[in-house]
């Protein structure tokens, strides 16, 4: 409702800029151009607020048991894999982080301690519809790294891999709910 009166409001001001000068020949140019402006401002306005509320937001998007896959091909570097497939994901992140390798002398400069962290990945799929699923599948066409699903919701997984993933495809499948 509010956006229709704002609409009829913006369309008069912008007719009555360009209309006033005809009936009053005092009123000043700039009068014209900012009643103008006004106008063709609150129109716009007006049409975004009607399409906003027309528009379902995602928060409103009941969950369901929708197909959900991510498939990855990584290629045994440091390079961010590349996407082979994809259902219903909206965003897609992959962070990876070095392996250090840390080693400690004595004044003979012998070693000490020897320390060595891998290389891991972690890998966050955000959906495009919220997802009821009951499981989380992570198939790779290699060997599979030891991995740890950290956050789950009906928008998002997050999955921690405590090494290296080696050269190949990795899936993340959720498993809808089935149907009750």
């Amino acid at each position: 409702m509010a956006e229709s009166a704002l609409g009829v409001l913006g369309l008069a001001l912008a007719i009555l800029a360009w209309v006033a000068p005809e009936w009053w020949s005092t009123v000043p140019t700039w009068a014209r151009i900012l009643g103008t402006s006004v106008g063709v401002f609150l129109g716009g306005l007006a049409v975004g607020i009607y399409f906003a509320g027309t528009r379902k937001r995602a928060q409103d998007i009941e969950p369901s048991a929708v197909k959900t896959s991510l498939r990855l091909r990584f290629n045994g570097s440091h390079q961010i894999p590349t996407r082979v497939h994809e259902d219903n994901v909206f965003r897609w992140f992959t962070l990876f982080s070095a392996s250090r390798y840390m080693q400690a002398m004595n004044e003979r400069a012998d070693p000490v301690f020897v320390a060595s962290i891998p290389r891991t990945w972690t890998i966050l799929m955000i959906m495009e519809r919220p997802a009821l699923f009951s499981e989380v599948k992570i198939f790779h066409s290699g060997v599979l790294p030891p991995y740890e699903v950290k956050d789950t919701s009906v928008r998002h997984v997050l999955v921690f891999f405590s090494a290296d993933i080696p050269a190949g495809e990795l899936e993340i499948h959720l498993v809808p709910v089935a149907p009750s």
